[in-house]
């Protein structure tokens, strides 16, 4: 247990400094469990399941879990997927609302839940097996394990890479 602390302390204090260098943005009306930071796209062209674009110059957000809310979050399949449903439901209603979301072409997210989000609508792009993808698959792994209030610890899994565009978020979540 004491090791469990010791991580969340560092983890808590490593992702303070990371947010405020990145500039994440706070969902306006979600629980604070997902955080935005926003970027020019500079990949190569791509092209969504529903027929979204995203090209070079687009305005994109890439979602980033705040560790900081999520200490003893339930991780159980039913508790984040009502979640899930929750922020993206609160990042629908920003879109259409907020100045600081609403030139947004598409979110994504690099991450080891692609399963779940996957289920809420978002399109998974395979894994590459790469250093990189292990380390942010042991990063989020960790953090995970770290947080969560189930004692079992979680195999580190590659990170994937998922997309969804504004126009299939605002079709499934805004009501």
């Amino acid at each position: 247990m004491m090791i469990k602390k010791t991580l969340r302390l560092f983890f808590v204090v490593f992702e303070s400094v990371f947010a405020f260098f990145n500039n994440w943005h706070h969902i306006p009306g979600s629980k604070d469990i997902l955080v935005v930071s926003f970027h020019t796209y500079k990949g190569e062209t791509l092209t969504l399941a529903d027929h979204t674009v995203i090209q070079q110059g687009d305005r994109v957000g890439e979602i980033h879990i705040n560790n900081t809310k999520a200490i003893d979050l339930d991780n159980s399949w039913q508790a984040l997927s009502k979640l899930m449903d929750h922020e993206f439901s609160a990042l629908s209603q920003a879109c259409a609302s907020d100045v600081t979301f609403c030139d947004v072409k598409a979110y994504h997210s690099t991450t080891v839940l692609g399963a779940l989000l996957l289920r809420k609508g978002w399109q998974l792009f395979p894994a590459v097996p790469s250093i990189r993808n292990w380390i942010i698959g042991w990063w989020e792994t960790s953090l995970k394990n770290a947080f969560s209030v189930n004692q079992k610890m979680t195999k580190v899994r590659l990170a994937q890479k998922a997309w969804i565009s504004v126009a299939k978020l605002n079709a499934r979540y805004n009501h």
